[in-house]
Parts: structure tokens; C-alpha cells; sequence
């Protein structure tokens, strides 16, 4: 691979993940660490999308419209902000494992994304492994940095709407993607 091709494989990760550093920033807001298995998932299942959807992306982009994939992960971000909004006004705090429905949803929201520019990556000839490998690393890279970043915003923000204001960030990024 020439270093122009690289060079153009981690800018479209990096690119293409930046939803993730926001997503990140809103769990951070709300005091909420993403467990290291859970990073791991988001990543594994997003590489494999990114690499699936490279390997076929000829074929793909004659039967699936590439708007449809940013409404299908604008909704679940949605749907996510919104369980987290109601769930804000609840007291009863707990540690949220990996087996919450939460983060395999919070997975498949961000690895439809993924789905798209694995569909430009094969188009663009990159190898599918190695672009769905970039991805997914970036992927849980950026969400990781976002949960740091949002933590330290949230210590020196903390206020009772900071989860409302983590919900709403949520909602704003999944109805980005709509548009």
C-alpha cells in the first residue's frame, strides 16, 4: 500500500468516526465510563461492518441507498439520547455492564456509519481488512478520547443537567445524521 493510500485511509477513519468522539463527550458528560469491553465490541463490530461493506461495495451500492444507512444510525442515536434523557430523571444509579442492551445498541448505531464508508473504501480499492481493521480501531479510539474528554468537562460541570445536557448531545448527533 503507498503512503498516499494510507494517509487517505486514516483521514476517512478519522473522518468518518468524529460522530463517535460526540457520542463519547455525552457519556462523559453523564459520569458514564464505557467499560473497556464495551469499547472493544463497538470496535470489533464496527471493523467488521466497515470490512463486510468494503468487500461488497460494487454490489451494495446498486440495491442500498448510502442516505438510508445515516438515517438508520441518526435514528438509533436518537433512540439512545432519548432512553438517556428519561433515564437522567431517575435516581437509582447503577454500573452498566456489558451486557446492557445500551451498548450493543450503542454498537450497531455507530457501526452503520461504518457501513457507508465501507461501501466508498471498496469502491476507493482499499483492502477490506485492512479498512475495516483501521476503522474499528479508530473507532473505539475516538469514542474512548470523547468518555475522557466529556469525564473531565463533567467534573468541573457538575450540575444536575449535565446527564440532560449528555442526552441532548446524543439526540443532537443522531439527528445530524438525518440530514
Amino acid at each position: 500500500m503507498e503512503i498516499h493510500s494510507i494517509i487517505a485511509l486514516v483521514l476517512i477513519s478519522f473522518a468518518s468516526n468524529v460522530d463517535n468522539l460526540g457520542v463519547g463527550v455525552a457519556y462523559g458528560l453523564r459520569g458514564r465510563v464505557i467499560p473497556p469491553a464495551a469499547l472493544g465490541i463497538i470496535g470489533l463490530i464496527g471493523g467488521v461492518i466497515a470490512g463486510i461493506a468494503a468487500e461488497g461495495g460494487m454490489w451494495l451500492k446498486q440495491w442500498f441507498p448510502l442516505y438510508l444507512s445515516d438515517w438508520i444510525a441518526g435514528g438509533i442515536l436518537v433512540l439512545i439520547g432519548l432512553y438517556a434523557w428519561v433515564s437522567s430523571h431517575k435516581r437509582a444509579t447503577y454500573y452498566h455492564t456489558l451486557v446492557d442492551k445500551e451498548w450493543w445498541f450503542l454498537a450497531i448505531g455507530l457501526s452503520i456509519n461504518n457501513f457507508a464508508m465501507g461501501l466508498s473504501g471498496g469502491l476507493l480499492g482499499f483492502h477490506s481488512v485492512i479498512f475495516g481493521l483501521c476503522m474499528g480501531v479508530v473507532s473505539s479510539l475516538m469514542l474512548w478520547l470523547g468518555d475522557r474528554l466529556g469525564q473531565s468537562l463533567g467534573l468541573k460541570l457538575a450540575h444536575p443537567w449535565v446527564n440532560q445536557a449528555g442526552a441532548l448531545l446524543l439526540i443532537l448527533i443522531g439527528v445530524m445524521q438525518l440530514f
